[in-house]
């Protein structure tokens, strides 16, 4: 920590794993006002009064000023947020710890930062990103409360079984300044939960204002442990029992009937890979084999649901949509 404070470069990257630091000798370290992107892993801040209530904070004014991409694991992401008045991207990984599925935070079960600091975050987020790795529970108020003080344009986030999580979302979802407008989804694991999500959870967005959703199906229950593994796999398509194809071929009707503002969807067939970068804290990712988009043709509603032409478009389009829905120029139309 020490020798951190004394660097005198100006990095654009900053990867930081360490056990404990005290919260105001952290953020005050100078080289980080320079960094464009920063990873920190698995880092308790270290109490330096017995409850954070009366701990002296550091004022929550531009101390990260160039940050623009937080890459984060078991870190509560407000703490950090509010230092970071530019930041574009946040990208979250949870993973229990000694098979906890409590424990989230190094040092902490309750979760006591998330609330305290949400009021000072002044960052508008492009894109939030949300994995929990190992399928283990999500800590829902943690996230809801970071979209609630982000609002994210691109919400990255697992089809995860909470009627309290997916509700809270909706309504923040529905207010008139929600900036939310395309919403990823990744579908990995039992094919009938993700079933479950599309019964039960998405019915809940219809009164969003989102433009576009794509459905990643992950369509093996085990990690690749390396890339090449999935390189090599001779698996091109779905599943060999039929399950996650009959899913796939029925969810883009699905949506675009459900969620009226819909105009793109978007479905992903692949693997959840294990990240062979060292210097991104997350342990599996998402790697799509086959990618099919459709653009939404909207006709009058018929018996309380809208008549809709599904017109499918090529990989290459959608995936120009979907750079540019990530990026600035897209979010700049969403000034409110």
């Amino acid at each position: 920590m020490a020798l951190c404070e004394r660097l005198i470069c100006k990095p654009r990257v900053v990867p930081k794993r360490m056990q404990t630091v005290e919260y105001d000798r952290l953020v005050h370290i100078p080289f980080l006002r320079n960094a464009a992107e920063v990873l920190i892993a698995d880092l308790g801040l270290h109490k330096t009064a017995p409850e954070w209530s009366t701990l002296p904070l550091p004022i929550s004014a531009d101390l990260w000023p160039s940050t623009h991409t937080l890459r984060l694991r078991n870190m509560d992401p407000l703490v950090l947020v509010r230092f970071c008045p530019n930041l574009a991207c946040l990208h979250i990984t949870f993973k229990s710890f000694a098979n906890d599925w409590l424990v989230f935070f190094a040092g902490d079960h309750r979760f006591p930062y998330t609330a305290s600091f949400a009021h000072d975050v002044s960052a508008r987020l492009r894109v939030l990103e949300v994995f929990v790795e190992g399928r283990g529970p999500m800590p829902g108020e943690t996230v809801v409360a970071t979209v609630r003080a982000t609002q994210p344009v691109v919400f990255s986030v697992e089809c995860y079984d909470g009627a309290a999580f997916w509700g809270q979302l909706a309504a923040l979802f529905e207010h008139p300044a929600a900036r939310l407008r395309y919403l990823d989804v990744l579908m990995h694991g039992d094919v009938d939960d993700a079933q479950k999500w599309m019964d039960k959870y998405l019915p809940l967005l219809s009164a969003s204002n989102i433009l576009c959703v794509r459905l990643k199906l992950a369509l093996d229950s085990n990690d690749f442990n390396v890339s090449s593994d999935f390189d090599s796999h001779s698996d091109t398509g779905y599943d060999n029992d039929g399950k996650w194809e009959k899913l796939g071929n029925a969810a883009p009707r699905l949506l675009a009937e459900e969620i009226p503002t819909l105009r793109y969807v978007a479905v992903a067939s692949g693997r959840m890979v294990v990240n062979a970068d060292s210097d991104i804290p997350q342990g599996s990712i998402f790697r799509g084999r086959m990618h099919r988009w459709w653009r939404i043709d909207a006709g009058e509603a018929v018996a309380e649901k809208r008549s809709v032409d599904l017109v499918e478009i090529s990989a290459e389009e959608g995936q120009r949509l979907d750079e540019y829905m990530r990026g600035e120029a897209f979010a700049d139309t969403l000034q409110l």
